[in-house]
Parts: C-alpha cells; structure tokens; sequence
C-alpha cells in the first residue's frame, strides 16, 4: 500500500556535464542500461539508491532530480540528499574520463574517429517484470512523474527461493530463468550477502575477477566483461561479440589501419620489445583474418587490438565507434527502406497508369 502524496514539482541540479562527454539517449538505450524508463523528450527515469532518479538533458549540461524515495523520513536534508546523488551518478557514468579530450586525442592517430532494436526493448520488457515481481514499490513524489511506476531491483534472498524459475519462465525470460535463479542461490550459498560478494569483485584484479563470475550460471566472458565494465569500472574488459568482431576487422586489420598505427606507435618508443610486439600484432592479424566464428582466441585478440590502439581508456574508444557504427547501419536501413518504398510506390503507380516509372 502507498502513502498518499502531496505531488511537489521536480527540483533539477545541475550535474555540471557537457553534452560531448554525457549524452543520454546513447548511454542509456545501447544495450546496457534497461532499468531507465524514457519519460518525456530528453528525461529519463529510473529506481537507483532507495530514490527515483530523473535525469534531464539540455543543450548545455544534463540535470537530475530526486522525485522519489523508498522509506518514508520525516525530514530529509535536500542539499545533502542531492550531493549524495551527484557524487553516485558521476560514479555510474564514470563522469571522472574526460571522454571529449580522448576523441580529440584518437582523432590524431585513428581515422575512424572522424567520422564520429527489438532486442533492446524485450530486455527492457524483461528487466522490468522482474522489478515488478521481486523489488520493491518506490512512491513518485513529484507530480511531473506521478503516472509512472517504479521497483527496486530484487535483493538475492527474493531471487534464490523456490519458485522463481517458474515463475520467470511465465514472465518470458525463457532459458535465463533457470540461469538467474541458479546464480542467485549459488552466491547465497557461499556468501553472508551480496557485497561480500561485490567486494571481492572489487578486489581482485581484472583476471581473477572473471573467473569468480564465470562461476556463476550461464555467465561466460562476454558477459563476465559486461559485469566488469558495468558493475566494476573495470576499463580493460571489453565486451566482444560478432558486431565489434566485424568493427575490427573491417576498420583495422582488412584495411592495414591496426598494423600501420601500431607500427607509427612503436616507431616512437625506445626500448627492446619493438620485434616482439610487432610479432604480436602479426599474430593478431593473422587470427582475426582467418577467424570463421568467435572462439576464446578470436575473443581475446579483438580486445587486445583495442588495448594496443587506445591503452587503459581502450573501452571508451570501442563504445564510441560502436556507437557510430550502429547510427550508421540504422540509417542506412532507413534509407534502404525509403528506397524500397518509392520502387513499389513507383510500380503501384505504375501498374494503375499502365506507364513506365522515369528511372533516376
């Protein structure tokens, strides 16, 4: 049962962001983020830290607001409240990488930087059944957002017990039911709570690290990288499927562009490993050239062509030319479909007028 509201109008704090370094709608719909929900033009919203967070872009900077709370206080010190919420989301955004300054700085020794979803909305879809089912309710209190619902994400205790495989099938997760659940008794089992859990996480280095996830049901490197990135901050896991497979042969090793920037990068440097890591970079062409699908060498050779390229900040380069990458594939199905759609629009007229379309 919710309290009742007295609805208040949302009150936005700068968040003190260009647009080049924070751009919502690319953040938060590529495949990472599910749980934020697209309120109006440019505002999101989403259950994080026991509040509802609404994030707001302008021109200029990107905005957020606390227009909810799990536990009812009776007072609530708004200035501390909200540096709280400022510090948590420079920390989930990784606010902390100047991520304009790299572009400029990748544009110098990487060409590709110039030019610079069903399956999206059915997790989305997913994600948020879970949170209705397992989580808790949180109360909107600003009354922009009071016809929006919002959940916790489940604590593990609610995830672990009997019945929730079933009950997860019923909600369309299909074979990630039996992983969820299986996961979550695994880690209830063998830790006191979550953040023992998290911790080690946190500290252990990046190997070690994926190999405690790797433990856990149905999670294998992609998505062990996917928690580091994440969950971790961990900048040397880099994600890698068929998509960034095909991004880096075409952008760097069919084109040359890996083993020419590579050898410009080592041209610079003094030191006696020169021979052995142009060795490396053969090696590495020589796997992606050959490779016909995506196995533990393959995997592995793509994110190094990234580290050598762009070092420890490899990850924010790959998401950037992922981005672009993507952006480009839907326009030009776009086009492909407006094309496609004069052709017939062109032969209906045709067929009714019983005259040849001009081609052009």
């Amino acid at each position: 049962m919710t309290r009742k509201l007295n609805p208040l109008s949302a009150k936005w704090h700068d968040l003190k962001v260009a647009p080049i370094e924070l751009r919502l709608y690319y953040t938060l719909m590529f495949g990472q983020a599910f749980r934020w929900k697209p309120i109006d033009k440019n505002i999101w919203a989403c259950a994080l830290w026991e509040k509802i967070i609404a994030l707001k872009e302008t021109d200029s900077s990107v905005f957020f607001s606390v227009i909810g709370r799990k536990k009812s206080e009776n007072k609530v010190d708004l200035n501390k409240e909200a540096e709280f919420v400022r510090g948590k989301l420079s920390e989930y955004f990784q606010l902390e990488v100047p991520l304009g300054s790299l572009c400029a700085s990748w544009v110098k020794i990487d060409p590709n930087f110039e030019k610079v979803n069903n399956n999206i909305k059915r997790i989305t879809l997913m994600i948020d059944n879970l949170c209705k089912e397992y989580g808790e309710p949180i109360d909107v209190e600003c009354k922009e957002f009071i016809h929006n619902s919002f959940y916790s994400f489940p604590v593990l205790s609610s995830l672990s017990k009997d019945g929730v495989e079933e009950k997860l099938k019923q909600l369309g997760f299909g074979y990630r039911a039996k992983y969820i659940h299986t996961s979550a008794k695994y880690l209830s089992q063998n830790f006191s709570t979550f953040k023992e859990f998290e911790q080690i996480l946190h500290n252990s280095d990046y190997q070690e690290a994926k190999k405690h996830l790797q433990k856990l049901s149905g999670v294998g490197p992609k998505v062990a990288d996917c928690i580091l990135l994440i969950g971790c901050s961990r900048p040397q896991a880099i994600p890698v499927d068929t998509h960034v497979m095909q991004i880096a042969k075409r952008d760097y090793i069919d084109n040359g562009l890996f083993s020419s920037i590579m050898k410009n990068k080592l041209a610079g440097e003094s030191g006696s490993g020169e021979a052995d890591e142009l060795e490396r970079v053969k090696e590495i062409v020589k796997t992606i050239k050959s490779a016909k699908s995506m196995n533990e060498k393959v995997y592995n050779s793509v994110s190094e062509i990234f580290y050598k390229i762009f070092g420890e900040k490899c990850i924010w380069a790959q998401t950037v030319l992922f981005v672009n990458d993507v952006k480009e594939t839907s326009n030009e199905s776009s086009s492909n479909h407006t094309n496609k759609s004069k052709s017939l629009k062109n032969k209906r007229n045709s067929d009714i007028s019983g005259e040849t379309p001009d081609k052009k």
